[in-house]
């Protein structure tokens, strides 16, 4: 269920107040309260909100309309991809006359100055709300050749929401960005029954019968030879939307390739991932958990390590593994799953860093290739062996 807007919660992420004050002059608006430097953080969001709250209502409720709806397309992804949006629109670099220092200053400033970026933000904001996509690999095809591909594809679509006679309007959308293509399909889905009963009697009064509408969100990243794909759907649709999207777009099929990654190679426990470092703000990765399988397969053993990020690499495994007096025994034993913690240079904020967990099987990873320091960190993965791409199943 989703949550009602905060006013109150809102106004605390936000650091430019100014922009509030701008957001109100458009509705004929003016709020008075001064803020500076030395105004107290909590006194500065009680003096927003007590200007808004005395405002007539019918402007009062515009602004938290707007608010409201700026907070729903608002994250650290979202400010981020504004930057780059703007920055591929101006050929400049974002630098905003109001100093913006939250996300939520970016994405407002957006809104007050820059509609064609809003709409924009608001159309990607789906894309990086959750990791779960089913992926699969893509060969690199060049944007121009994409690009006049794309109308087949909406035909191909069609075609597809229309299938099992499930007649419907198909509404595909797409946006390029950084040589990412993302591409959304919105269409009618099954049908949702609804009933309301008397209370007195028991008995059905009123029947509504209505059409969810289904979407599907597609990202491909040529670069990375990699397309994703995650919606309303099952996991069955969603792998004809990867079929047709492939064989469309990338002259390509599917054909049952899983994701594979070398866990023997973490075995070496002086293995260094900076060597592996070339062109990302690597700063260094730590070991935190690891499962090992052993007697053919039939016990494990899980080992939580002690959080350090003093130590890097496989160290701190190496040290519980001399402790415990299974250093010798560890290269025998089968490595089911080993959890690390990857940390990286903020680009865009160099005094900061930013984390990424990371969980590997033999199969599979919590890595998400659309999410940039997570592919960081699988380039890195890549480099040093562990990471092999996709393999044909031994099986199929």
């Amino acid at each position: 269920m989703a949550q009602s807007f905060s006013l109150k919660k809102y106004l605390s992420k936000v650091s430019a107040h100014a922009l509030v004050s701008e957001l109100a002059h458009v509705h004929d608006a003016q709020l008075f309260f001064e803020i500076g430097e030395e105004t107290p953080r909590k006194v500065a969001i009680s003096l927003m909100e007590d200007s808004i709250k005395a405002l007539d209502p019918e402007k009062r409720l515009a602004i938290i309309k707007d608010l409201s709806y700026i907070s729903s397309i608002t994250s650290a992804h979202t400010a981020r991809l504004g930057r780059k949006l703007y920055k591929e629109a101006t050929k400049n670099d974002f630098e905003p006359e109001i100093e913006c220092n939250t996300d939520n200053d970016v994405v407002l400033y957006f809104f007050l100055r820059h509609e064609d970026i809003t709409d924009k933000l608001a159309f990607l904001y789906p894309f990086y709300v959750s990791k779960s996509y089913l992926s699969y690999e893509a060969p690199q095809i060049e944007a121009t050749e994409v690009d006049i591909k794309l109308t087949e594809l909406h035909r191909e679509f069609t075609r597809l929401a229309n299938k099992d006679d499930n007649a419907t309007e198909q509404d595909m959308e797409h946006l390029f960005l950084e040589n990412v293509l993302y591409v959304t399909s919105t269409f009618q889905g099954s049908y949702d029954i609804t009933s309301k009963q008397d209370t007195s009697t028991g008995e059905i009064i009123k029947k509504h019968v209505m059409r969810r509408i289904e979407a599907v969100r597609i990202a491909y990243i040529p670069e990375e030879h990699i397309v994703l794909v995650a919606g309303t759907i099952s996991k069955q649709v969603k792998l004809l939307f990867m079929e047709t999207f492939l064989r469309v777009v990338c002259n390509s099929s599917y054909d049952g390739k899983e994701e594979r990654y070398d866990l023997s190679k973490l075995k070496n426990l002086s293995l260094d991932f900076t060597q592996f470092n070339k062109g990302t703000p690597f700063i260094k990765a730590f070991v935190k958990s690891v499962t090992l399988s052993y007697a053919q397969g039939k016990k494990k053993l899980r080992l939580t390590l002690p959080s350090s990020h003093e130590h890097a690499n496989l160290v701190v495994l190496k040290e519980v593994l001399d402790e415990l007096g299974m250093t010798d025994r560890f290269d025998s034993c089968d490595i089911v799953n080993m959890t690390f913690e990857f940390m990286f240079q903020n680009k865009e904020k160099p005094q900061k860093g930013v984390n990424v967990s990371c969980s590997l099987s033999k199969t599979k990873s919590s890595l998400c290739s659309l999410f940039e320091y997570e592919r960081y960190t699988k380039s890195i993965l890549q480099k040093a062996g562990i990471y092999q791409g996709f393999i044909l199943s031994e099986n199929k």
